[in-house]
């Protein structure tokens, strides 16, 4: 199974591991698509990989789809194991990453938005819509957190909370 992200120089191969190259070629398929990769046959046997058209697959390219079809229950194990290992790794990332970076991430900005939508666009302890922070309760899950690990707060209220460890003076 694919052990980490495809480069982008990956490319389709049935030749790439001589000792099994049906199972390279089907990995790396399922390790594709999960990233995102598109693959289009084009006319006389032609590959477009992510748009650009890949000569060298022409004569294998026939091939592979013949053992596509065969295996097509490996691909779809292949690819759900290559979506967990992508989804871990990137848990992991995020879990790892210094605080500062991860508040910069697309998982963070997705994450803020459910909470400040969650708490109606308003700081859940005083009710003001100005400046509205999220703050961690826990870091144990950054990364994954749950509702119950943040909280929406209005600037003031997110200060005085760190201030005084507590949100009542």
């Amino acid at each position: 199974m694919p052990k980490s992200k495809a480069s982008p120089e990956h490319r389709l191969s049935l030749e790439t591991n001589p000792t099994d190259p049906k199972m390279t070629a089907l990995q790396t398929l399922a390790t594709g698509f999960v990233l995102g990769t598109t693959f289009e046959l084009i006319a006389d046997n032609k590959v477009r990989v992510d748009g650009e058209i890949d000569a060298a697959q022409e004569s294998t390219w026939p091939v592979f789809l013949q053992q596509v079809e065969a295996n097509i229950e490996e691909i779809r194990a292949a690819m759900v194991y290559a979506h967990r290992w992508q989804a871990e790794h990137r848990a992991l990332e995020l879990a790892t990453m210094p605080y500062a970076e991860y508040l910069q991430t697309m998982e963070w900005y997705q994450t803020r938005t459910w909470i400040v939508e969650r708490a109606g666009a308003r700081c859940q302890v005083c009710n003001s819509p100005d400046d509205l922070h999220v703050h961690h309760r826990t870091y144990e899950r950054r990364g994954h957190e749950q509702a119950s690990d943040l909280i929406a707060l209005c600037a003031v209220c997110h200060k005085l909370f760190h201030d005084n460890g507590r949100l009542a003076k």
